[in-house]
């Protein structure tokens, strides 16, 4: 997964995602610098400095049920991020 690696607040959260590519393009649009500093955090003079990879830890659905004994569920959303 790739985020904004200069800031942990709320509005920065938001951009993590798994497509590089559309998070670079927000940065090189410029509109997570103005985002940034209408928050007061002054972003990072380098583009490379804004971003950085991390690892996510993942589980699958039957480890969940297994280790929190479901049985069922009613409704489960998912944020897929614009992929079917």
């Amino acid at each position: 997964m790739h985020r904004l690696s200069f800031c942990s607040e709320r509005w920065a959260t938001g951009f993590a995602t798994l497509n590089l590519k559309i998070l670079k393009d927000k940065v090189d649009s410029g509109s997570i610098a103005t985002t940034a500093r209408s928050n007061r955090v002054e972003p990072p003079q380098n583009k490379e400095g804004f971003i950085e990879k991390i690892k996510v830890e993942t589980k699958s659905f039957s480890f969940l049920f297994e280790k929190y004994n479901i049985k069922h569920i009613d409704v489960l959303q998912i944020d897929a991020e614009g992929y079917y």
